[in-house]
């Protein structure tokens, strides 16, 4: 009888977790990346207990603190120690807030890499970038790192903004553009 009783339980709990996980309506943003098996995205904040489960928790059922990236390990970071790119997602030139899905995450920071040597059009803004725009172009633009180094950039994710001025910086062109559901800036 015992026996039965605990795997009742655990499936009780399988049942809650399903139940609320069907309740709220909405999967975290992070859900889709997970399931679909593509580039994850991890926040970092510059509170820790935002993305940290308590540590005072005693159940098995806490998610980690840091979701497993795909990265590519073959080579080693450049100039980089290894425990600077931990939380660094690698990401292609086409990828933006709106694509990666963060860009609802108003006031999360996240800390990207771009490969060298690539580029995107896709950039509308001045400091401050629509979410629909290159984050690897806007890191450029801003003068983060150079098109043919490639780097980390950090960005910050903004709410809506009523309009972007165009620019010309360091080699690359930014639109203007009107009002957008959200936005990003480049952190330094």
């Amino acid at each position: 009888m015992a026996e039965g009783k605990n795997s009742n339980g655990l499936g009780q709990i399988i049942a809650a977790i399903a139940i609320a996980l069907l309740a709220g309506g909405t999967a975290p943003w992070w859900w889709d990346k997970l399931i679909d098996n593509e580039t994850q995205v991890s926040p970092t904040t510059e509170n820790p207990e935002e993305v940290q489960n308590d540590s005072d928790s005693s159940d098995d059922f806490s998610q980690p603190t840091e979701p497993s990236l795909n990265r590519d390990t073959s080579q080693p970071p450049s100039d980089n120690t290894p425990s600077d790119n931990i939380g660094v997602i690698a990401i292609s030139w086409n990828d933006s807030p709106s694509s990666l899905g963060i860009n609802k995450s108003e006031a999360e920071i996240f800390v990207f890499s771009c490969d060298a040597n690539d580029t995107s059009t896709r950039l509308y803004g001045t400091e401050m970038y629509t979410g629909s725009s290159s984050i690897c172009e806007a890191a450029v633009h801003t003068g983060v790192f150079a098109r043919e180094q490639g780097g980390n950039v950090s960005i910050e994710v903004k709410g809506k903004q009523q309009s972007f001025k165009g620019s010309q910086r360091n080699g690359v062109l930014s639109r203007g553009y009107g009002s957008y559901s959200s936005s990003f800036i480049i952190l330094p």
